[in-house]
């Protein structure tokens, strides 16, 4: 699990919930304030994230899609907001979201929605290492 810095005094602190996602009986999740799921920590919270990252990359959805839906116009800047994500991934608004790691998009979804940093443990990045030279240093 990577290490998960959520910026003080937002929401998302006090929610442990870097993606502001809205309850919907999540697993391990209770209601929050501003109508957002509350979780028992930040790395169930972004677990959380990612499965619905998952979830919606298998229902099909391209990033243009998927951001209507999980920004939309009447809450937010849907526009900038897709331009940020599309942006950070390098990525077309219609590329399909499956075409991208659940992991990337939702450490760029966490970044927009509430200046979430997160990082590998060291163990995480000893392992891509090992991945990269073959097993060993």
């Amino acid at each position: 699990m990577p290490n998960i810095f959520i910026k003080p005094e937002t929401l998302a602190f006090k929610n442990n919930n870097p993606g502001n996602l809205r309850f919907a009986k999540q697993t391990g999740a209770e209601p929050g304030e501003g109508g957002f799921a509350r979780f028992p920590s930040p790395q169930e919270g972004y677990s959380a994230l990612v499965r619905q990252v998952e979830l919606d990359a298998g229902r099909g959805h391209n990033f243009e899609t998927f951001i209507n839906k999980y920004a939309p116009p009447q809450e937010n800047d849907t526009g900038g907001y897709l331009k940020f994500i599309t942006d950070e991934l390098g990525v077309e608004p219609d590329t399909l979201m499956s075409d991208i790691s659940a992991e990337n998009i939702a450490r760029a979804i966490a970044w927009k929605e509430s200046n979430t940093k997160i990082t590998d443990t060291q163990q995480e990045q000893i392992d891509k290492m090992l991945k990269v030279y073959g097993g060993s240093l």
